[in-house]
């Protein structure tokens, strides 16, 4: 308890273990008809009100002078992994909230499986968030047009798992900033194409103009299931293919786990 202007406070995070447990209890019990608090603090109106979840036979409920305490949350995350998959809700947005610092000098690997329609321009905003230290992004997207508008200065390395990888290099080079100091991307999926020539489908030009202002780029890996079209890849891209930093990968996919290692 302490004193405020306002009379006594009971501040339920500072409550003893056992007597937040005994009044837990009583809060929550089926037989609870009636509830009148008065002067306590708590993290939020939602925690409050969880305490009487299971009161289903509460008639009537007073509360004055309630106080949240809104504290933010200071994780040391070094690693953060954050998946969208078989979720109506888009958690992502939730990670702005003020109460949660998610800035530097923590998190220096993002992993973040996204499907809601509109994340992309929270996932700018989370990356820009954290960009001093943010090291290593792994992105999956199921379309091109779901990037993230910026990427963080500071990034190291990126990983895609995306369909429509060719339209998805054009989205990516043409938003990175020549400041990037990336070495390492990757780009997982399929070509998005059959018949249908790589000149057409994708202005390479923006790839070949971005390019050498990466400086410190090191490696572009495409990695998937068909080799067909890689020497259309090469001949595309001259400015990866004669600065030798085209690396093109086969490999076998499944489609028993297809969100396998990003949730």
């Amino acid at each position: 308890m302490e004193w405020s202007e306002d009379g006594y406070r009971l501040k339920w995070n500072e409550l003893a273990p056992e007597l937040k447990s005994a009044l837990t209890h009583v809060f929550s019990s089926p037989t609870l008809r009636h509830v009148h608090l008065r002067g306590i603090v708590v993290d939020s109106c939602f925690q409050l009100f969880s305490l009487f979840s299971d009161a289903t036979a509460l008639e009537e409920l007073r509360l004055s002078r309630v106080h949240p305490e809104s504290r933010p949350w200071r994780p040391q995350l070094r690693s953060l992994l954050v998946s969208e998959f078989g979720v109506a809700d888009d958690i992502l947005w939730r990670l702005l909230n003020p109460r949660i610092d998610n800035r530097p000098p923590h998190v220096k690997l993002f992993t973040v499986g996204l499907k809601a329609n509109n994340s992309n321009e929270v996932l700018s905003n989370l990356i820009q968030a954290a960009s001093p230290e943010l090291q290593h992004l792994r992105l999956w997207v199921d379309s091109p047009h779901r990037l993230p508008h910026s990427f963080g200065a500071n990034l190291r390395s990126i990983d895609f798992c995306i369909k429509h990888i060719f339209v998805s290099m054009a989205e990516f080079f043409e938003r990175c900033g020549h400041r990037m100091q990336v070495e390492y991307i990757t780009f997982e999926g399929e070509p998005g194409f059959q018949a249908t020539p790589l000149v057409s489908l994708v202005n390479t030009n923006i790839i070949d103009s971005a390019v050498p202002k990466l400086s410190f780029l090191k490696m572009v890996q495409i990695r998937t299931s068909t080799s067909e079209w890689v020497d259309e890849l090469r001949s595309s891209l001259p400015s990866l293919v004669e600065r030798n930093l085209l690396t093109v990968t086969e490999i076998r996919r499944t489609d028993d786990e297809p969100y396998y290692d990003w949730e």
